[in-house]
């Protein structure tokens, strides 16, 4: 398991729309983002993904997983998603979002692990 992660946003599916939450939200991707640091932590020091269970974190299934803001006083509802590729040590942002859009970041989220599972030796 890897010790070094990195964050990647290269195949982040709505760019667009993540400038305009972070422009209107700040604090919320913020949080967002602070979450992921946890997430990663945990990774570095070799605990398992499936034993990170903060309410934050939680599977979308195939590989996409949800993380969540916190901590922020009358927040929008905003979430990253999400996929790990553990033999490079990769996390990738594939898609920033809201209750609104939850529906679609998700299905465009399941698709871009499929490819980058498959791009993975």
């Amino acid at each position: 398991m890897p010790t070094n992660w990195t964050i990647d946003t290269s195949h982040m599916v709505n760019r667009h729309q993540a400038k305009t939450l972070l422009r209107r939200y700040p604090d919320e991707v913020a949080a967002c983002l602070g979450n992921l640091g946890l997430v990663i932590d945990a990774l570095k020091v070799g605990q398992p993904l499936a034993s990170i269970s903060p309410p934050f974190f939680r599977s979308e299934g195939n590989g996409v997983f949800r993380i969540g803001q916190t901590g922020v006083p009358s927040a929008r509802e905003m979430r990253l998603y999400v996929t790990f590729v553990f033999v490079a040590g990769i996390a990738y942002v594939i898609a920033v979002g809201t209750k609104n859009t939850q529906a679609r970041d998700i299905a465009d989220a399941r698709r871009v692990a499929r490819l980058l599972k498959k791009e993975t030796p």
